[in-house]
Formats: structure tokens, C-alpha cells, sequence
């Protein structure tokens, strides 16, 4: 099964920023992109992002955001998915994944950008299914 490695780099009240590393069988790195969740709130369900672990990912079909893949078995929550956007008041607890961290719509907050194409090639590489690493500590405010 290939694998990825999410860590989580910077936080902030508004949101919490890192890259993804994804693997191939032979443990090579084969792409890297950044990532945008929710801040941790106590793994509360929509409003946090989900807790360091290691998980299971399995491809479905959204008909609202197409291809993403859903984070199986995170204690206490369920449909957790990596998936397109751009914006942190866009995530209900997920994953945004996107080739580089912009000031989009100019709030002085960083975004995404790219982020249909980054889970295009993040499927390419991983297919249906990927064992996602998360890690990380969360600050005290």
C-alpha cells in the first residue's frame, strides 16, 4: 500500500498548515504538496482538525467535490476527507490539499492554491487506496 506523511508545521486560531510527502511501494518520495486544516479543538466534529495518528484512506466519489479520499477509523468523527478547496471556512474537519500556500483573497490568511490538480496527481500516484501518517504537536492558546 503506498503511503503518505502529513506534518503539521504552522498553527494558528484560524487554521493549522503542513505538507504532505506521499510514497510509493519502495518507501520513494514521489510528490509533496501543502496542506490546510481547521486548528484542533479537541477533535470536535466540523470544527477541528483530527488528531496525529496513523490512517487508512480510501477513494470515493463526492458529488459535491469529486474525487477525495475519506480518512477511515479517526476516533470519535467520520467522513474526514482529503479534498479540493482553497479556504479554511471551506473545511468541516478535513484535509485541503493544494500545490503551494497563497494569500488567495487577500485576508491575510494563507490558502491553497492548485488544489484540483493536487488531488489529481495524488491520485495518480496513490491509486484507491494509501496509509496517511499524521504528525504533529498542537499548541495551548
Amino acid at each position: 500500500m503506498k503511503k503518505a506523511v502529513l506534518t503539521r508545521v504552522n498553527y494558528s486560531k484560524e487554521q493549522t498548515t503542513g505538507f504532505m510527502q506521499i510514497f510509493d511501494e519502495n518507501d520513494t518520495l514521489v510528490f509533496t504538496c501543502m496542506t490546510l486544516e481547521l486548528p484542533w479543538r479537541d477533535n470536535m466534529q466540523g470544527i477541528s482538525c483530527i488528531p496525529s495518528g496513523v490512517y487508512t484512506c480510501e477513494r470515493l466519489q463526492s458529488p459535491k467535490l469529486g474525487v477525495c479520499y475519506d480518512v477511515k477509523k479517526v476516533e470519535g468523527r467520520s467522513y474526514i476527507l482529503v479534498h479540493k478547496g482553497n479556504f479554511h471556512h471551506q473545511i468541516a474537519g478535513c484535509i485541503l490539499v493544494g500545490k503551494f500556500l497563497k494569500d488567495i483573497n487577500n485576508d491575510k490568511i494563507l490558502d491553497v492554491a492548485h488544489s484540483v490538480e493536487t488531488v489529481s496527481i495524488i491520485n495518480s500516484f496513490v491509486g484507491r487506496t494509501f496509509r496517511l501518517k499524521i504528525e504533529g504537536q498542537f499548541p495551548t492558546y
